[in-house]
């Protein structure tokens, strides 16, 4: 699932759901939470697909694969555009026209896709 960002920084842009990782939170239970708050829904971490760092001064990002378990598609309004499920191909599409926000979100999807 993508979901579609909201904040000005990113508008329009399409990325995985992630956030920060609070104070005295451990990364797998920040990427629970953020997917909970961003989707509605409830998952379990199931495997980390990838790490990635784009330089020395800029965050690190860790990309989990995860079981839904529970809960309905709740949209964030103040947060989100949109959250979809999109196909391989669609999100090459998005990759073609710029409009995700990371690059390395379709090299996750690969790797989800091919475990």
């Amino acid at each position: 699932m993508l979901v579609q960002e909201k904040k000005a920084s990113a508008y329009g842009l399409w990325s995985l759901p992630g956030g920060r990782v609070d104070k005295d939170e451990g990364i797998e239970t920040a990427a629970v939470r953020e997917v909970l708050e961003e989707t509605g829904f409830h998952v379990t971490i199931t495997a980390e697909l990838l790490v990635e760092q784009g330089g020395m001064h800029t965050p690190v990002f860790h990309v989990f694969q995860a079981k839904i378990t529970g809960g309905e598609l709740r949209i964030p309004k103040g947060e989100l555009l949109d959250a979809q499920w999109l196909t391989l191909e669609e999100i090459r599409v998005l990759q073609t026209d710029h409009a995700l926000r990371n690059e390395w979100i379709v090299r996750a999807i690969l790797k989800a896709h091919y475990t």
